[in-house]
C-alpha cells in the first residue's frame, strides 16, 4: 500500500474515531461508574467489533445492506432495539443501583461489558455501509487488494482500540473527581437517555 495513501487513510480514520458515538458513550458511562477495571474489557470489545464490522464490509455485507431494503431494515432494527435496551438498563441502574457500594470486579461483570460494547459496535448498519463506501476510496487497483485491505483493517482496528483506551482513561481520571453516588446516578441516567435517543434515530435511518 502506498505510504501517502496510507497516511490519508490514517488521518481520515482518526478524525472519524475521535467523534463520540454510542460505543464511546457506553465506554464513558461504564468507566465513570465502574472505574479503571472495565477499561481493558471495553478496549477488547471495540477492537473485536471494529474487526468484525470492517471484515463484513470487505466481504460484501455493506453492498448487500445498500442494495437490499429488507436486509438494511432488519439490521437497522436489531441495532436500534439493542441500543434502546441498553439505554433502558442504564436508566434502571441509575434508579435502582447502590452507588455507595464498591464496584464489582468479577469476571462476569467485565464479560458483560465486553458483550455490550461488542454488539453496540457491530449492530450498526450505517457503520458497515460506511466502511463499504469508505475503504474503496483508499484502494489502488494496481496493487494487491488483499494486502491493502489487511493494512487498512489493522490500522483502523488499532486506532479504534487506542481511541477507546484514551476515552476510557480520560473517563477514569474524571471518575476520581466525580466519585459521588449522585453524580454516578446522573451519568448513568444521562447515558441511558442518550442511548435510547440514538436507538430511536437509528430506527429512522434510510438505506
Amino acid at each position: 500500500m502506498d505510504f501517502n495513501i496510507w497516511l490519508s487513510f490514517a488521518a481520515a480514520s482518526m478524525l472519524i474515531l475521535i467523534l463520540p458515538g454510542p460505543t464511546i458513550l457506553t465506554i464513558l458511562s461504564h468507566t465513570l461508574t465502574g472505574g479503571r477495571r472495565v477499561i481493558w474489557a471495553a478496549v477488547a470489545a471495540v477492537a473485536c467489533g471494529d474487526l468484525i464490522s470492517m471484515s463484513l464490509a470487505l466481504i460484501g455485507l455493506g453492498a448487500l445492506l445498500a442494495a437490499s431494503a429488507l436486509a438494511f431494515t432488519a439490521f437497522k432494527w436489531l441495532g436500534a432495539l439493542y441500543l434502546i435496551w441498553l439505554g433502558i438498563n442504564m436508566l434502571r441502574t441509575a434508579v435502582r443501583s447502590d452507588f455507595n457500594a464498591p464496584s464489582s470486579d468479577t469476571l462476569s461483570s467485565r464479560r458483560s461489558i465486553f458483550y455490550k460494547l461488542f454488539w453496540v459496535t457491530v449492530l450498526n448498519p450505517k457503520s458497515i455501509g460506511f466502511f463499504a463506501a469508505f475503504l474503496p476510496q483508499f484502494i489502488d487497483p494496481a496493487r494487491s487488494i488483499m494486502i491493502q485491505s489487511l493494512v487498512m483493517l489493522a490500522t483502523f482496528v488499532s486506532f479504534g482500540a487506542l481511541n477507546a483506551l484514551a476515552y476510557g482513561y480520560a473517563a477514569n481520571h474524571l471518575q476520581a473527581h466525580l466519585n459521588r453516588p449522585c453524580i454516578k446516578r446522573w451519568v448513568a441516567g444521562l447515558a441511558g437517555s442518550v442511548l435510547i435517543t440514538m436507538g430511536a434515530v437509528t430506527a429512522k435511518l434510510e438505506p
